[in-house]
């Protein structure tokens, strides 16, 4: 039994939810999509994250064939873990944009750790954002993610 409530207590403590150390920060998305990113926190645990971003493909001669563009709108939870200023990010929202010529709209998923600097006001996110849309009549999945790198505002 002894077990047992020690291991549950071990696991709330990692669910224990503390403030982020900026207000907003503004960046770049590398990776699907590759794109600018800015995040506004609302409540200290709760931030809005705005994206926007090309869909791509890379050609044969080295270059990138556009796909498609949208702008995602994502609302995310941070959970501080045991190791200083990394944080689990979680939550959705929606997308709106083009997809080969085809209207794309639909609902996305994110989930990542945050990294924060301590004394440079910079951070950066590793994260993967899967999306369902509605495209050329269509349900179709698009896998995302990639590597975010913000500049802290405040």
């Amino acid at each position: 039994m002894r077990v047992l409530i020690s291991g549950i207590l071990l696991f709330l403590s990692c669910l224990v939810l503390k403030a982020q150390v900026y207000d907003s920060a503004v960046g770049v998305v590398l990776g699907y999509p590759l794109g600018v990113s800015y995040k506004k926190f609302v409540q200290d645990k709760w931030a809005v994250e705005g994206i926007t971003g090309i869909y791509h493909t890379n050609n044969i001669n080295g270059g990138i064939n556009v796909r498609g563009l949208d702008v995602a709108l994502l609302v995310e939870g941070h959970t501080e873990v045991p190791f200083p200023d990394l944080y689990i990010v979680y939550g959705g929202g929606g997308h709106i944009g083009t997809y080969d010529t085809n209207l794309n709209v639909g609902l996305d998923a994110v989930a990542g750790l945050e990294y924060n600097f301590r004394n440079v006001p910079v951070n950066m996110m590793f994260m993967v954002k899967p999306a369902f849309g509605l495209i050329g009549g269509s349900f179709r999945f698009i896998p995302a993610g990639g590597f975010v790198l913000r500049y802290v505002l405040n």
